[in-house]
């Protein structure tokens, strides 16, 4: 499991105005990113020979990428994922603080830092949510395996700091070793919206939940690691194997419908799926790794738009 770095990324904001999110908060938070970039990438030249390169064109290389070789068609899965407020509400009056992340994959992805920690005072000026609230960056900080955070942007600092390190395949394979239990939750904090066999998942089964994780964990690490080895087949096919006789001893989650609104076409996404908690029991040691690998990725579809965003407990 060598080769993936990735970085997750919490940004506190200062509200201005009153800043309204609404169930869709993470729709509207990437739309907001997306438009500031967006406007940042007209003000570049573009780069020349075909679809857009870290090195030559960041903005565009983040934003959408093509990839004809790519294992499952031109798109590619984008270098980062976004994990937008929790609060029940998402009403943040003006002084408050709230906290978004966004987690990149990849050491290279990692050269984006500045260009995205760039945006935010635009999209602050701008306004974000329902009317518009203004805010400020306040803090720009990264967590770590163990959950502790290093500040790479302090309220009065001017300049973000680049990270030393992420979180690597080692720091992770540790985590999963500290526990044995036969038990354990996962608690979906966003909608998740898995597909099987065509249609929408709407009971977290966990070997589904597992094959979706195997492969997004193959797909990132294919575009973003470094020296990347994907699972071997045979390990796949036991894996998947075992998760089928993992039980689903608890289900507490329920399907939330929401959408994602786009005011450059008029139209409306959905982006809906399962939230809430789920508990399963069985020999679980054999996914504690890769359940760990998936709170950070997220799984499913959307998670730019801060979907499949799970904890594991």
């Amino acid at each position: 499991m060598a080769g993936l770095t990735i970085y997750p990324l919490r940004f506190t904001l200062r509200a201005l105005d009153e800043v309204v999110l609404g169930e869709q908060a993470g729709a509207q938070l990437r739309g907001a990113l997306y438009s500031t970039l967006r406007e940042q990438a007209t003000r570049l030249p573009i780069a020349q020979g075909g679809a857009p390169s870290l090195e030559a064109d960041p903005v565009r290389w983040l934003l959408a990428r093509e990839d004809e070789s790519a294992q499952r068609g031109k798109d590619v899965p984008r270098a980062f994922a976004l994990q937008p407020p929790l609060d029940p509400q998402r009403r943040y009056p003006p002084e408050s603080h709230f906290t978004i992340g966004i987690t990149l994959f990849g050491r290279r992805t990692l050269a984006l830092l500045p260009v995205i920690v760039g945006a935010f005072p635009y999209m602050g000026r701008t306004g974000m949510g329902y009317g518009r609230g203004r805010f400020t960056l306040h803090q720009v900080s990264l967590l770590s395996a163990d959950g502790s955070q290093t500040v790479l942007l302090s309220p009065d600092g001017d300049q973000v700091q680049m990270p030393q390190q992420g979180i690597s395949a080692e720091q992770i394979a540790q985590r999963a070793a500290d526990s044995n239990a036969a038990r354990l939750t996962l608690h979906f904090q966003t909608p998740t919206r898995l597909i099987h066999q065509g249609k929408l998942l709407k009971v977290p089964l966990f070997h589904v939940l597992m094959a979706r994780l195997l492969e997004r964990y193959d797909l990132i690490g294919a575009e973003y690691g470094d020296d990347f080895t994907p699972v071997p087949p045979d390990l796949r096919t036991e894996l998947l194997a075992r998760a089928e006789r993992i039980q689903l001893v608890e289900n507490r989650t329920r399907w939330q419908d929401v959408f994602s609104h786009s005011r450059r076409s008029g139209s409306r996404s959905p982006i809906g799926g399962l939230i809430g908690e789920a508990t399963y029991s069985g020999d679980l040691a054999p996914f504690r790794t890769w359940l760990l690998w998936g709170s950070y990725l997220q799984v499913g579809k959307n998670t730019v738009k801060g979907d499949g965003w799970y904890a594991v407990r």
